[in-house]
């Protein structure tokens, strides 16, 4: 995820498909996985915790 606390710009990772299409196009370099977008979002948040 490109913009912690966000997920490509939304609170949670995009899963429909034009969220995802957006969120590829504004951070091209990190295209949407939603599996390790997951994992990332998790951890994050123990972390802050």
């Amino acid at each position: 995820m490109p913009d912690w606390p966000g997920c490509y710009g939304k609170l949670t990772v995009p899963s429909s498909k034009v969220d995802v299409e957006v969120a590829n196009t504004l951070y091209p370099e990190r295209a949407v996985e939603p599996y390790k977008a997951w994992l990332e979002m998790i951890h994050a948040i123990l972390q802050a915790a």
